[in-house]
């Protein structure tokens, strides 16, 4: 099913943040990784999928418990060691300053769901830390 995905259930966004990371049974293989978060509580299926759109940056109506994540210059997930991440997202900050999102991450606790702030940037340093660089996933 096309996306955007969002969330099983919305109250997840605020009852998970410190819970256990999860791992679907499809990727225990590779333990625990952002997109399994993403993948376990949406049915957005496995990344080779994914299609981006929006960006959310450019999306003020986005909803919450939308997933989000990074993208190479084809529109492809990349899933590489560093530079990639995928997420749902909460809301935009304060003065429109950056997303927060909730995520589980391997820093600063590999093995905790969380939430975080992430600011723009405008494209400098890694993309997986900066709110310019994320999309909706299609």
């Amino acid at each position: 099913m096309p996306g955007p995905y969002v969330i099983s259930d919305l109250s997840l966004l605020t009852t998970l943040p410190g819970k256990d990371a999860v791992v679907p049974a499809s990727d225990q293989g590779y333990g625990v990784q952002c997109v399994g978060l993403v993948k376990y509580y949406s049915s957005c299926g496995a990344t080779a999928v994914w299609k981006e759109g929006d960006l959310v940056g450019e999306s003020p109506g986005l909803a919450r418990g939308t997933a989000i994540a990074t993208f190479d210059d084809t529109g492809k997930y990349r899933s590489a060691a560093s530079g990639n991440h995928a997420c749902f997202f909460i809301s935009f900050m304060p003065s429109n300053t950056g997303i927060t999102v909730l995520e589980q991450h391997v820093w600063p606790d590999p093995n905790k769901i969380q939430t975080r702030n992430i600011i723009y940037r405008g494209g400098r340093g890694d993309p997986s830390n900066d709110a310019n660089a994320y999309s909706v996933i299609l």
